[in-house]
């Protein structure tokens, strides 16, 4: 009999120790939770922090692009027909005076024939009508060998607007003094143009294994003897603002 209520004192001892041993299991468990939830987590505190600031630069640098782009959207076609219209004018308004001055004709042959001397030229910008992420800085150089007659040759280096190296080949002629005694001229030119090449082919019309003919109108001021300055219209692409010097 006392072997019986020792046994079944035990056996009550080690249901008490189970139950005891789960109660305060479940209660360090559960306590750990709790300080974990109620201690400062610096990562997520340092996102919480961090993320809202640099949401809200983002949102504000992609609005400056959205503005800056709807700004040369609206003002692209304005410039672009402003030149145009301002090399038309120009050209229709002074042929007669022009021609009479140089007795020579806008179309006559090419005379390269007398005096002459050397220009010297420098673009370090150029404006597009239709900017695309594509688009690189475009930058020229060259000489031209430039007649008193006003006919003119010369070529030029320059890096396109998809970054590729070219050149650039021509003969053209000058108009000086197109608009009554100012120093403001008129000049064309054409020729052989070299550098859009691969996937950029179609860039330009025409185009034949990077080859393809080369066009520009360029208004200009002639500041003095030896220095001047003009835009040269790029087609229907945009418009080179071109610095010369005048070796002589």
């Amino acid at each position: 009999m006392f072997r019986k209520k020792r046994s079944s004192l035990e056996e009550k001892l080690a249901v008490a120790a189970v139950t005891t041993s789960a109660w305060l299991g479940v209660g360090l468990s559960a306590s750990c939770r709790c300080l974990a939830s109620n201690q400062a987590h610096p990562f997520k505190e340092m996102n919480k922090s961090v993320n809202p600031t640099r949401r809200a630069s983002e949102a504000k640098l992609k609005y400056l692009k959205a503005r800056i782009s709807r700004m040369k959207k609206y003002t692209a076609w304005p410039l672009r027909a402003f030149f145009v219209a301002l090399t038309i004018a120009l050209g229709f308004a002074t042929a007669p005076a022009t021609s009479q001055a140089q007795n020579k004709s806008w179309f006559s042959a090419p005379d390269f024939s007398g005096e002459s001397h050397w220009r010297f030229v420098l673009s370090p910008y150029s404006l597009h009508w239709r900017p695309s992420d594509e688009h690189e800085s475009v930058y020229a150089i060259g000489a031209e060998q430039q007649y008193d007659n006003g006919w003119l040759y010369g070529g030029s280096y320059f890096r396109n607007s998809f970054g590729q190296p070219s050149g650039y080949l021509y003969l053209g002629k000058r108009y000086d003094q197109v608009w009554k005694d100012t120093p403001l001229f008129l000049q064309w030119s054409a020729g052989l143009m070299y550098g859009y090449r691969g996937k950029y082919e179609d860039k330009v019309p025409f185009n034949n294994n990077g080859f393809s003919p080369g066009a520009l109108v360029s208004v200009g001021w002639q500041f003095n003897r030896t220095t001047s300055v003009q835009l040269n219209a790029l087609g229907d692409a945009g418009v080179m603002f071109q610095l010369s010097y005048d070796w002589r």
